[in-house]
């Protein structure tokens, strides 16, 4: 007798047989020939990774260990450093008193301020100034752990050197005007206060922003990663080519580690030439030299401690 595999090879596995090779039956379906693409958990997880697998790898070719880990503790570094960008922003332009070299002379905005920029006269004044670092402070937080832990989805956005240039500006005038609403809500609307209440509106606020802002810090992250990814390739004045130690050692966060390991593969580059470039250029200039001016000022001259330069 011929055996039913052999006439019907596709089928081998599929049927029960008894100790003779007589057909029984076929075999009682499993979760997993039932469910092939796994339960509502297993969707939801496989959801979660990101969908081009070469986006999680580093030039070694394996996945950053721990990598929720690290993601966490960045996130951590990038709130600070964005809290500290708006403490930076407030503490130069508004509180810092500027002397001219050589004189004994300089000049200061904070009187100013304080009063009030001479037309304001509500003896609720202190709480608006206060109010709107206060909320910003957690706005930029978010923003800054989004920017700098930026998903592949916004890693081909792009953005000219006019939006690059009139970005700052927006961003800022919105955070104000959005602040301002948020301190009326909190202090003068009747809403009943409730715990966290200012970090639920920075959260809103920051969600409007990045809208504004991601496809800007995505393209300011691509522009120094495409000048690592040069010098790694080509080396520069002062070094031979060489991988630079934040992309093999968990120097930086995970998602910029492994933007750097697909764009050196890839030989991709983002093209900045003149004017956009410098604007570039400026700009993380500017924001390294603002976010480090708030983290002096922030833990360091509130609590009483002299900065050479910065009083």
């Amino acid at each position: 007798m011929t055996d039913f595999t052999e006439s019907h090879p596709h089928s081998a596995g599929k049927y029960e047989y008894d100790e003779q090779g007589r057909l029984l039956g076929p075999k009682p379906a499993t979760v997993t020939e039932l469910h092939p693409q796994g339960g509502p958990v297993r969707r939801f997880l496989r959801k979660l990774r990101k969908p081009n697998d070469e986006a999680r790898t580093l030039l070694s070719g394996k996945e950053v260990h721990l990598r929720f880990i690290q993601s966490a503790m960045w996130s951590t570094v990038a709130g600070v450093l964005g809290a500290s960008f708006v403490a930076g922003l407030y503490y130069l332009i508004l509180q810092q008193y500027w002397h001219v070299p050589g004189t004994a002379h300089g000049a200061s905005l904070k009187a100013w301020w304080d009063g009030g920029m001479g037309w304001i006269h509500s003896g609720n004044w202190a709480v608006y100034r206060h109010g709107i670092r206060d909320l910003c402070e957690p706005a930029f937080a978010i923003m800054a752990v989004r920017t700098l832990l930026a998903s592949p989805k916004h890693w081909d956005d792009r953005v000219g050197t006019a939006r690059l240039i009139i970005a700052p500006v927006v961003l800022m005038a919105a955070a104000v005007g959005m602040a301002i609403g948020g301190v009326w809500l909190l202090n003068f609307s009747g809403m009943p206060a409730f715990w966290g209440s200012q970090l639920v509106l920075g959260i809103v606020i920051s969600q409007v922003l990045h809208r504004w802002w991601a496809p800007v810090g995505a393209t300011l992250q691509g522009f120094v990663l495409d000048r690592s990814v040069d010098v790694a390739r080509g080396g520069s004045l002062l070094t031979r080519p060489h991988v630079p130690l934040w992309e093999t050692y968990p120097l930086s966060p995970p998602v910029m580690r492994e933007r750097f390991a697909m764009k050196y593969r890839n030989d991709t580059t983002i093209e900045a030439r003149g004017t956009h470039r410098l604007v570039m250029t400026l700009l993380v200039a500017v924001l390294i030299l603002v976010t480090v001016a708030g983290v002096l000022a922030k833990f360091l001259i509130a609590k009483g401690v002299y900065v050479p330069y910065m009083g």
